[in-house]
């Protein structure tokens, strides 16, 4: 038997463990990658409603930080090439003004992609609500405008994105987690008034549905090595 294989019978063993979330030594979270994901550690958490209205954001603490997030073949390798996550990722990556606050200019580019793999996410007919709810926000261009306005970042007096802290006093707590503002790590999660739902990064459902997805977009004709019997 190939280490592939292998690889691969001891993630269909375990299969039921997927998505269920454990806490190490440390109290900090791990779980069973569902399939066409990754694991980012998040630094700020936004959190919309369902029409897609920011409601607040919150800095993410050490043993939370683990965040599932789904990926693509092209964004799960990249090295150079500005080539985002489809959900959660860099500021850089989502926030749709980051380039008018200052953000290198390759990333406007990034950012379109961002929003055009995002819209084709939601079209899928069995795409989640909360991801629908998700993309209304991100789709507004307001991210480090609406952490700037909720004291989360801070901007200095030519309207630029202050990236790293270098002044006295105290330290804003997002530049205590995230030494470079511009390399910091954002998650969404959806509010639903009266309703106690599981966070978008542990929600199998949002899971299965993005499977259902990328699934989809994948060519029928690729060979597996990994499942090929003779």
């Amino acid at each position: 038997m190939s280490w592939l294989q292998n690889l691969y019978e001891t993630y269909e063993n375990n299969f039921d463990m997927v998505g269920r979330f454990e806490k190490n030594s440390e109290g900090e979270e791990f779980t069973l990658l569902p399939l066409y994901h990754t694991n980012l550690i998040a630094h700020i958490e936004i959190v919309v409603n369902e029409q897609g209205e920011f409601v607040w954001a919150d800095v993410v603490k050490k043993e939370d930080s683990y965040t599932v997030s789904p990926c693509t073949e092209d964004s799960q390798s990249r090295t150079r090439k500005a080539t985002p996550h489809p959900l959660h990722d860099g500021i850089k990556y989502v926030a749709g003004d980051f380039v008018d606050y200052g953000g290198e200019e390759k990333f406007k580019e990034a950012n379109e992609l961002y929003l055009n793999n995002f819209k084709e996410m939601i079209l899928h007919p069995n795409c989640h609500p909360k991801i629908k709810s998700i993309y209304q926000y991100i789709k507004k261009k307001t991210i480090i405008k609406d952490l700037y306005e909720h004291g989360k970042i801070k901007i200095d007096d030519n309207n630029q994105l202050i990236k790293k802290w270098s002044k006295n006093g105290d330290k804003p707590e997002l530049y205590k987690v995230a030494s470079d503002i511009s390399k910091a790590v954002v998650r969404f999660d959806v509010h639903l008034e009266g309703e106690m739902t599981d966070k978008v990064w542990k929600d199998k459902d949002v899971f299965d549905s993005y499977i259902e997805y990328y699934s989809s977009r994948l060519d029928g004709e690729d060979l597996c090595y990994v499942t090929l019997i003779e």
